[in-house]
């Protein structure tokens, strides 16, 4: 554009313009913070589960029981314990065991008899074993001591006691089972004295039932251990969400291992087609969290903008649950399908947390009692024995899956969950074609010309998207999410009329047209992209022809299509892996 043209721009719109273009810069910039997970070494994993380990044994009680939760802040072990997690524990250092660590079996033993003074038993033909968590016998906890039992047996080890101890407990999961008379099944997770259950649901009960009859199933095909899990499973799928109130889903790190489990079956499960897009989804919910997570150093600016790390039992949960649904897919869609690489490189960003946020030896040494620290992972100040639990497994879990050193950033260049169609109708509305066709008319020249520059600037970003991303530290899914954020924002203000008097270079100089351009380049979705670039500027020439108020009217319809377009794109990035 001419000095002349640029001249007679009111100032109020250059102005106006600037600092619009500057806050959604900054809104996408916050959005998409980068993501500090660092690349891991098979060495540095080992080393963090060693370390995991010897919190674990080191801080075990004589009587078998683990610290449960420890201030090292105020250097005050609290109250409390629970059984629940006792038994996550052990079944988590027998993970370690199978995966060739050492120096477990005394805590595994020790920790055996302390929990064995809490089984309840009953043998009415058929023994059935219950594990107390104070008044009530958890089914929860139950299915976690089973999975701790049968974990040495599938390498074919099989103790003729254990298998009985593993049969009880079995029994009474099996029976947590229930059909209720409208045909719905569900798993029950409190059970009294006598081992007859209530009505009573837990929130990761159903998960957990399902991966130990799975395992079951796995160890002993044939006795009809797996006959319930097709009917728990259409309890996840279709009903827990709404029933237990997880709208639109909890992540569910059990059923991940559960669906998993059903691979290892001589005769593996087939699940239908709403129960694999469940589980697409949960792989989806999983994908966030870590990316969110990744995105937290407990520095500035992320603390003030995403507030504090969270729980290292939370965190590892992520990855337990990434490692399970990869592992799935991988098994029924092959190693090469995109979702399994996808997942690959999420579980990889989530061991590069966990390890990062691990106390080492020299960290310890500023607590007053450097042995209840060093190992742990702290939240406030606060260890809890599950946080060591829930992350030792998903480190393990990820060297399992992945081995060798994993990147978690081998390409940020990955196919998005965007259909062609969507993206095509995000570049029309995005573009603005009433918009384009106001500065045609008002300045032809100058607008032609820009649109061309425009063109071959797309055509460039996108081509440079991935390059783009990497050096920015950023996601492709994360950069969609911030890509559909700042459409919203950009067609809100275009829908109130504030771009009346812009020019050309205004029209095609747009933050959320550059986002789109990014994410759809870096998420393999350049051709439609382009092509709806092309389709907006030719309705823009047809749009020229008419009056201003119908171009006034066009505006403010294509801004609502906008808004719909952007929050489809977020919905679509959250849930991308």
């Amino acid at each position: 554009m001419s000095g002349g043209a640029v001249a007679r721009v009111p100032v109020r719109v250059v102005v106006t313009w600037l600092i619009v273009s500057l806050g959604l810069v900054g809104v996408a910039r916050a959005v998409a913070l980068p993501e500090a997970c660092g690349v891991t070494t098979s060495a540095q994993r080992r080393s963090s589960v060693e370390s995991a380990i010897a919190w674990i044994v080191d801080n075990q009680s004589a009587n078998g029981r683990f610290l449960y939760r420890y201030d090292a802040v105020d250097d005050v072990v609290e109250p409390g314990y629970n059984w629940v997690r006792h038994a996550g524990t052990m079944f988590a250092l027998e993970q370690a065991h199978s995966a060739g660590f050492d120096g477990v079996d005394a805590a595994i033993d020790s920790a055996r008899r302390a929990i064995d003074a809490e089984l309840v038993r009953v043998d009415d033909g058929e023994p059935r074993i219950g594990v107390r968590d104070g008044s009530i016998v958890s089914t929860g906890g139950t299915a976690l001591l089973l999975l701790a039992v049968t974990e040495p047996m599938i390498d074919g080890t099989m103790d003729a006691d254990e298998v009985a101890f593993a049969r009880g407990l079995a029994r009474h999961v099996v029976g947590s089972v229930w059909t209720s008379d409208d045909g719905v099944t569900r798993v029950r997770e409190v059970a009294d004295e006598s081992l007859n259950f209530s009505d009573v649901v837990g929130r990761f009960t159903t998960g957990e039932v399902a991966f130990a009859l799975a395992r079951m199933e796995r160890l002993f095909p044939g006795e009809g251990w797996g006959d319930r899990i097709p009917d728990i499973v259409d309890y996840l799928v279709r009903r827990k969400a709404v029933e237990e109130g997880f709208v639109p889903d909890m992540a569910d790190h059990w059923a991940a291992y559960a669906f998993a489990e059903t691979t290892t079956w001589s005769e593996p499960l087939a699940f239908d087609d709403i129960a694999r897009s469940w589980a697409r989804k949960q792989m989806g919910i999983s994908s966030v969290m870590i990316r969110y997570e990744g995105q937290l150093t407990n520095g500035f600016p992320d603390r003030s903008l995403r507030g504090a790390t969270a729980l290292g039992a939370a965190v590892g949960t992520h990855g337990e649950a990434m490692a399970g649904w990869t592992t799935y897919f991988a098994a029924t869609r092959g190693v090469d399908d995109d979702v399994v690489a996808a997942g690959m490189a999420r579980l990889a960003c989530n061991i590069g947390t966990l390890t990062a946020r691990q106390i080492d030896s020299d960290e310890a040494a500023s607590y007053a009692q450097p042995r209840r620290v060093e190992g742990a992972w702290l939240s406030g100040g606060v260890t809890q024995v599950d946080d060591q639990q829930h992350a030792m497994s998903a480190v393990l879990a990820g060297d399992r899956v992945s081995g060798g050193s994993i990147d978690p950033r081998p390409s940020r260049q990955q196919p998005l969950d965007w259909s062609w169609v969507l993206v095509l109708v995000a570049a029309v509305a995005v573009a603005a074609p009433s918009r384009v066709a106001t500065a045609l008319v008002r300045s032809p020249r100058s607008m032609r010309r820009d649109a061309v520059v425009a063109g071959v600037a797309a055509l460039v970003l996108a081509l440079f998207s991935v390059r783009i991303l990497e050096a920015v530290d950023v996601s492709v899914p994360t950069a969609a999410v911030a890509c559909g954020v700042v459409v919203v924002l950009a067609s809100l203000v275009a829908f109130l009329g504030v771009w009346r008097d812009e020019r050309s270079f205004m029209v095609v100089a747009r933050p959320e047209l550059l986002l789109l351009v990014l994410a759809g380049g870096a998420g393999s979705r350049s051709l439609p992209l382009i092509a709806g670039l092309v389709l907006a500027y030719g309705l823009a020439e047809w749009l020229a022809r008419f009056d201003d108020d119908v171009r006034v009217w066009a505006t403010r319809l294509e801004s609502l299509l906008a808004i719909a377009v952007g929050v489809a794109l977020v919905v679509n990035g959250v849930y991308s892996i």
